[in-house]
């Protein structure tokens, strides 16, 4: 089903209204969905999209759609994806990271709030989960060779830190790790 239904409480229970029925979110992107200020981000098979309220009055539209990954909609359909893990997706003040698992390595979109722009970076492990401790700590967790691995996610490098083949805080570049 890809139909997205806006639904809001009205006097003892709910109403429900249909918003769009040609884009929704799959199940297999289930995990790329994150709250914005006014809205949401979402991955729908190999587009990205923006749903936010339209303020404008006299509109019959309750909410905008916007498709945000034109750029880099070419990209995005020819990723393979990894059959046991599904792609996934969080925020920061800054960005929006869709983090797309495949069979070795890990592609990773980043979209820049402020300039709208998109950029790239290819990790080579299979990073299929993450955790948000903190605004500053946010840990990816990885395969690599079988080995299960705990990754703290900086923002600032295309590098990760890795917690259990060095000492916590090492900058590992694509080099190193490839070496595990």
């Amino acid at each position: 089903d890809k139909t997205i239904h806006l639904i809001t409480p009205q006097d003892a229970g709910f109403i429900t209204k249909t918003v769009s029925t040609s884009v929704g979110i799959p199940k297999e992107d289930s995990r790329t969905r994150v709250s914005i200020l006014n809205g949401i981000i979402f991955k729908s098979e190999d587009k990205i999209y923006s749903l936010y309220p339209n303020f404008s009055s006299g509109s019959e539209t309750i909410l905008n759609i916007s498709e945000i990954s034109k750029p880099i909609e070419n990209l995005i359909r020819n990723i393979p994806h990894h059959p046991n893990y599904n792609p996934f997706a969080f925020i920061d003040s800054e960005a929006y990271y869709l983090f797309i698992p495949q069979s070795e390595s890990t592609y990773c979109l980043k979209y820049d709030f402020s300039h709208k722009i998109w950029s790239t970076y290819s990790y080579p492990v299979v990073i299929y989960d993450y955790k948000i401790l903190d605004v500053s700590d946010i840990r990816l967790y990885a395969i690599y060779n079988g080995t299960r691995y705990e990754y703290h996610f900086n923002k600032l490098y295309t590098d990760v830190y890795i917690d259990e083949a060095y000492e916590y805080g090492d900058v590992l570049t694509a080099e190193q790790l490839a070496g595990l």
